[in-house]
């Protein structure tokens, strides 16, 4: 993950955001819902192309392709936008070399955040 924040207060806050997009992509993805009158995400819904988005330079985290045994079966068990992580993993190449199976279960208390991987499944 990578912490993330706005320049838009004297001392800017900061979140942890799991990066979605795969290690070989070109952009950086992240998954975000709005909490209401949440002192970043209720900022971060309203971004728009060419805003500043403060990210921090050392991303830290071992939920990536080349830390994981390979093994017949990767299960992975998400819920929101937890799957954030899983979905770096899912668009990799490398995990189907390291792994037979691979299984996702993503879970969520509303349907609208089950877009998230829907999305993934489209891909």
């Amino acid at each position: 993950f990578v912490m993330i924040g706005l320049p838009n207060a004297e001392k800017p806050v900061f979140r942890a955001y799991s990066i979605a997009s795969p290690a070989w992509d070109d952009e950086l993805e992240f998954f975000s819902i709005k909490v209401p009158d949440g002192p970043l995400t209720s900022q971060l819904q309203k971004i728009e192309i060419g805003d500043t988005v403060i990210m921090r330079q050392k991303s830290t985290g071992t939920l990536v392709v080349d830390a994981l045994t390979p093994a017949k079966r990767l299960f992975m068990i998400s819920t929101g936008t937890g799957i954030a992580p899983f979905a770096s993993l899912l668009r990799d190449p490398d995990t189907y070399e390291k792994f037979e199976q691979v299984v996702l279960t993503h879970t969520c208390r509303d349907n609208a955040e089950l877009t998230y991987g829907q999305e993934l499944v489209a891909e």
